[in-house]
């Protein structure tokens, strides 16, 4: 039985739960043993500590949509200024200059590719940023 009650104990100290919630199920394990009553506690103790962790979930992959949708919005942003330049650009070439009309193409892609590799790189350090947080917020 004490040997049951050590692995309750180790459970209870999960980094899942808060300090004060390991404190109360540690003392009340002290005093009660491995009733089922006790069992129950732990059991709704954890439910709690999981729903909070899904909450923080939530908020976390919200927080990353906003800031997602923020970076697409500043790219599409780029995106049409790049445009409207090469717009202005050809508008100041004959039909027929098939060359320089490809060069400023071809420049322009490879702008676009270039913003779109950046928008990659900045989901890749929020979603880093917010994956750090989770794990920190759990130990």
């Amino acid at each position: 039985m004490g040997e049951d009650l050590e692995n309750l104990k180790k459970i209870i100290r999960n980094p899942l739960l808060l300090q004060e919630e390991q404190q109360k199920l540690l003392e009340l394990v002290d005093k009660n043993g491995g009733t089922e009553e006790v069992y129950q506690q732990i059991q709704a103790v954890f439910e709690g500590a999981v729903r909070r962790q899904v909450a923080k979930a939530g908020f976390a992959m919200q927080g990353f949509d906003e800031q997602v949708k923020t970076a697409e919005a500043e790219m599409e942003r780029e995106k049409g200024l790049l445009l409207r330049r090469v717009e202005e650009k050809l508008a100041g070439i004959a039909i027929d200059e098939l060359t320089e009309r490809s060069k400023i193409w071809d420049e322009y892609y490879g702008k676009i590719f270039e913003l779109y590799r950046e928008l990659e790189d900045k989901i890749r350090n929020i979603a880093a940023k917010i994956l750090g947080g989770q794990v920190k917020s759990t130990d």
